[in-house]
């Protein structure tokens, strides 16, 4: 979803890759990568209804969004999401924009850092059927 942040609007388009994030809320370092998916259609307005709105607690009403396919869904850490303190501890990854600039929607990741997300989302898949 795009929401609010606006700045990536022409830069997104279906095909790309997304890591979705889940914020710590009121339990620190409970946040961390969750899903992996496909964004399936371009940036549009689109009014959110009431079931997307208490799914997703997205900002009620018309605003820039996408369709997103999850390819993968982990939302615990037995079931192998990704952590913060993984992240943070990650010799590559522990200088993501998300790490550092907490209050934004959408952030861009280079090859590398893709690269480097998509390996450790592979090591945990595969430690979870070990």
């Amino acid at each position: 979803m795009v929401g609010r942040q606006k700045y990536y609007l022409n830069k997104i388009s279906p095909g790309d890759e997304v890591f979705i994030w889940r914020s710590d809320g009121s339990k620190k370092y409970s946040g961390g990568i969750i899903a992996k998916g496909v964004i399936i259609s371009e940036p549009s307005i689109i009014h959110d209804d009431q079931e997307v709105i208490k799914l997703w607690k997205v900002y009620p009403g018309e605003g820039y969004r996408v369709q997103i396919f999850i390819e993968d869904l982990r939302l615990s850490l037995s079931k192998g999401m990704l952590s913060r303190k993984e992240i943070e501890k990650d010799i590559c990854l522990r200088n993501l924009q998300i790490i550092k600039f907490r209050q934004l929607t959408n952030y861009f990741i280079d090859e590398k850092l893709a690269c480097r997300l998509r390996l450790l989302w592979a090591l945990k898949r595969r430690e979870r059927k070990l």
